[in-house]
């Protein structure tokens, strides 16, 4: 029998294996991860949420979102009630005094893009009742690099962090579009600047606005401006079944201007035109106006925000379409007048031109080549995408993506483009008929009134094709962002700084002009001259009291991610993140 036994001698220890790590040394690492979140936090970046529409659709503060059941779109809607500054969690609907149910004015089936329900009284369109409530979302969530502008200044047209000159406590987020040292004059939505004159050295603002070389329009850079285009219409959310209850509310807005009975539009998503002679495709700018309005801001009911509020007529806009040709040979024009001027660009046999003329020019030889360079020819059965941009005195053309030559530019004074504009002298928009210079009746009404742009500044636009045909999809207008006057409560016009061009803006050595992109439901700098509260008393002591502006040491960082935008809700009460709406901000 063997003296060794199978168990283990008394004298050694079970052990076991030691572990990855302990108790002490995770509290480190936890404490070494929350200093280092806290030390980025503090120097780096910080997370704030967008409470407000100011920057809508942008930026997205508390809102609600619409989908139209014939057509897919889905769009972002501002609340409609509030409890003092909250709004409520679920908005409308409300019963009217003539017993339907109403939620506010939204954009509804009938004309889900522009914000327009159905033109059934004749120009003035009506609301319709809205069947059911809807829940309020939180604001999008966006990161801020603080300390940015220590290192290089801050750049016009970069969305920015900043106190709140009227109020210190809060924080304001806006588009960044006035730079130091520098007069500013919004012109029919764009943004012009010229030097500053320093005071005491003979600075007549009023001398200032007729000298027409003094001053330049500010055109944002590319990818700010792709992503500002706000879409008014496109073919993909045609609505599947155009009719309700019998009665016919929808036609498209994109209308045969040659060859009707050629063409395929009525109720399709794709347009077909079965010839290759000569064919247009109008807009139709008398059902469908491109203006500025928002559809955000279209959540207040009529008795609450009156019928006023004017809209102006936008001509800034983009054109686009995924063009289809069944044989070679294709050529395309685009084509908009807007501003007594002709625009178009040609493409076809690997070229495309863009070329402006006068309105009422009618030979070929009056245009004037703006820009001419290669472009992809279009190819049988191959949809290529075409865009048109117009927009602050600049026209590009994209393909697939791409930008197809140098940018054409047209450079007027902001005289000239309001002259072309309105079709009336300057002088005559600026004073009443019978001022003299040494007493000057401001007219008012005339310059801010959008119905003084309605005769020339309507934009009309329309495609030509010939030498095939042609399938076009996502046939699209969208539309700038348009920086209109500021206005009361009530709507009416008054006095607005920095659109008149005798209440200039102007910006000393660390002033900033901040404006929001939703520019009819913004308070920025056009209304804090005029706003009944006053500049912060401890900012006007300690930092500066000019009115309209922001101080350098007012600016908190550059926004620059949205890294949780407005979540989605299930079953009313669980947020989901909204991850395909995560983007950088231009």
């Amino acid at each position: 029998m063997s003296d060794h036994s199978s168990n283990p001698p008394t004298d050694v220890k079970h052990r076991k294996p030691k572990a990855e790590g302990s108790i002490k040394e995770t509290l480190i690492s936890l404490v070494i991860s929350l200093a280092m979140a806290l030390i980025f936090k503090l120097y780096l970046i910080e997370a704030y949420r967008i409470p407000t529409g100011s920057m809508a659709p942008t930026l997205l503060g508390a809102h609600m979102r619409a989908q139209g059941p014939e057509t897919g779109y889905n769009w972002p809607i501002g609340p409609w009630y509030y409890a003092g500054d909250m709004p409520f969690g679920i908005q409308g609907p409300i019963q009217g005094s003539d017993g339907r149910r109403y939620g506010g004015e939204y954009p509804s089936l009938m004309d889900p893009m522009t914000g327009f329900p159905y033109e059934s009284t004749g120009p003035d369109r009506t609301g319709s009742p809205i069947p059911e409530p809807m829940r309020t979302r939180a604001g999008d969530r966006i990161l801020v690099q603080k300390y940015l502008y220590e290192v290089r200044p801050p750049r016009r047209f970069e969305v920015v962090v900043f106190k709140n000159p009227t109020g210190a406590e809060q924080n304001y987020i806006k588009r960044l579009v006035g730079l130091p040292n520098e007069h500013l004059w919004i012109v029919e939505g764009d943004v012009f600047t010229t030097p500053l004159i320093p005071a005491g050295e003979g600075a007549d603002l009023a001398g200032l606005a007729l000298e027409r070389n003094a001053w330049q329009i500010q055109r944002k850079p590319f990818e700010v401006q792709r992503a500002l285009w706000q879409p008014v219409f496109s073919s993909e959310f045609t609505p599947l079944n155009p009719q309700m209850n019998t009665v016919r509310y929808f036609d498209s807005p994109w209308i045969a201007g040659s060859d009707e009975s050629l063409w395929a539009i009525d109720g399709q998503r794709s347009y077909t035109y079965g010839s290759n002679t000569p064919t247009t495709l109008e807009w139709d700018s008398v059902r469908w106006p491109v203006t500025d309005f928002e559809p955000y801001n279209d959540g207040t009911p009529n008795w609450q925000r009156g019928r006023s509020t004017p809209v102006y007529p936008v001509a800034d806009i983009r054109v686009r379409a995924g063009i289809q040709p069944r044989t070679e040979g294709l050529t395309t024009t685009i084509s908009l007048t807007a501003r007594q001027h002709e625009f178009r660009a040609v493409i076809g046999n690997g070229r495309a031109a863009i070329q402006m003329r006068p309105l009422g020019a009618s030979s070929e030889v009056s245009w004037t080549t703006l820009s001419d360079a290669d472009a992809p020819s279009f190819k049988p059965g191959r949809t290529t995408n075409v865009e048109f941009w117009h927009h602050d005195q600049q026209l590009l053309l994209v393909i697939d993506d791409k930008r197809i030559g140098k940018p054409a530019r047209y450079d007027w004074s902001p005289d000239q483009r309001l002259e072309f504009v309105t079709g009336r002298s300057f002088e005559n928009l600026r004073y009443l008929p019978g001022s003299t210079d040494g007493n000057p009746r401001y007219n008012f009404d005339s310059l801010l009134n959008a119905a003084t742009y309605e005769a020339h500044g309507r934009p009309s636009v329309s495609f030509g094709f010939e030498g095939s045909p042609v399938t076009l999809h996502r046939v699209g207008l969208d539309r700038d962002i348009y920086y209109r006057p500021f206005h009361n409560g009530l709507g009416s016009p008054r006095r607005a700084f920095a659109w008149h061009p005798d209440d200039l803006a102007t910006l000393g050595p660390d002033h900033f002009f901040m404006l929001g992109d939703n520019s009819g439901s913004s308070l920025d700098g056009r209304g804090w001259p005029t706003h009944s509260t006053p500049i912060d008393p401890t900012v006007a002591d300690q930092i500066d009291g000019t009115l309209g502006v922001v101080h350098r040491d007012l600016l908190l960082g550059k926004a620059f991610f949205v890294y949780f935008p407005a979540p989605y809700s299930a079953f009313g009460r669980v947020p989901i993140p909204d991850f395909g709406r995560m983007r950088l901000i231009e």
